[in-house]
């Protein structure tokens, strides 16, 4: 007993085996779009936390550069301190030495 194949169920097996390729590229173009998409919002995350990593590490510069300005002023004023002082006992000092030059 052999079975006959008409053409009638021929073109409906492969109308169903059309339906079943268009169907799974349908579902691959799918999920590759949605792996696509997932993989550049990570890549957007992993820039995002670089940037923020960044951005703190700029920050701590700008810290770090506040405070040796402000160390810096201070040291400044320190050494103008000394500088003032320096100068009141060289010009004591040159006094000093002039007034004993014209005594005798």
């Amino acid at each position: 007993m052999s079975e006959e194949i008409t053409v009638k169920d021929a073109a409906k097996a492969i109308a169903t085996s059309k339906a079943l390729l268009a169907s799974i590229i349908a579902a691959f173009t799918l999920m590759s779009a949605v792996g696509i998409a997932i993989l550049e919002w990570r890549v957007s995350v992993n820039v995002a936390e670089a940037l923020a990593a960044q951005d703190l590490g700029t920050d701590a510069k700008i810290v770090a550069m506040d405070s040796a300005i402000a160390d810096n002023k201070r040291t400044g004023s320190e050494n103008a301190e000394d500088i003032e002082q320096n100068r009141e006992r060289v010009e004591a000092a040159f006094a000093a030495l002039l007034g004993r030059q014209n005594d005798p």
